[in-house]
């Protein structure tokens, strides 16, 4: 998925193939995220970062 922190300002060429890589699940996923609250974005990406660095602690062991 894109990571808009670390993305390198292109041209419209360059974002029209990069949205054209997205699967429609991903562009959906995006734009939830835009729509929720710099707050919420926050913890969402907290969240994401500690599932990531320790997946196989999951409640469903």
């Amino acid at each position: 998925m894109l990571d808009r922190s670390s993305a390198v300002v292109g041209t419209i060429e360059t974002t029209e193939d990069v949205r054209d890589e997205l699967s429609d699940l991903e562009r959906r996923l995006i734009s939830y995220f835009r729509r929720l609250s710099k707050r919420e974005q926050d913890h969402l990406r907290k969240l994401t970062e500690v599932l990531g660095a320790h997946p196989e602690h999951t409640e469903n062991d």
